[in-house]
């Protein structure tokens, strides 16, 4: 007759509910400090002047916007984005120049302004994307070299990813 399986002795189950309270606990830290890893950043010369970490997203059936910032929090920088034609959650390229689906706009201290639709007085390529996570909680933004004030005489750069609010339906 095959023997039973012994089972483990009460300080052995203790010792391993412990460890597994202890890996669900860290996991748990883990997935609370990614998302504050996420972020998008502003690059203005060689430094880098804001953070973002999250945006109030808006989603209607053609459309698409995000804020990020510009609470009472921190008033010093705002971006808005905004899509025409959205369908879903995907890539959307965003070019340099006037024309394009996707606007972003940046407000900085002094009434500094910079988007994508401004195009300097002098040849410069630019080219980015917004993309999103399959489920839209997560909405990445990137786009170089630079993003130009409307007289092309500054430039700011932003990459990163946020994480997406978005109001509760009633």
């Amino acid at each position: 007759m095959p023997s039973l399986p012994r089972l483990p002795s009460r300080r052995r189950r203790l010792r391993l509910a412990g460890g597994s309270l202890a890996l669900v606990i860290a996991v748990g830290a883990w997935c609370a400090a990614s998302a504050e890893a996420h972020r998008v950043t502003v690059i203005h010369g060689k430094s880098v002047v804001w953070t973002f970490h999250t945006a109030k997203c808006v989603r209607s059936k053609h459309r698409f916007t995000a804020v990020l910032g510009g609470e009472d929090k921190n008033p010093d920088y705002a971006l808005a984005l905004s899509i025409d034609g959205f369908s879903g959650f995907h890539d959307y390229p965003v070019t340099l120049g006037p024309g394009s689906d996707v606007f972003l706009k940046l407000f900085g201290p002094d009434d500094a302004a910079y988007s994508n639709f401004y195009k300097p007085p002098f040849p410069s390529p630019g080219a980015g994307k917004i993309t999103f996570s399959s489920s839209g909680k997560l909405l990445g933004i990137g786009f170089g070299p630079a993003m130009y004030t409307r007289d092309g005489s500054d430039a700011v750069v932003l990459s990163g990813v946020v994480t997406c609010s978005y109001k509760k339906k009633r």
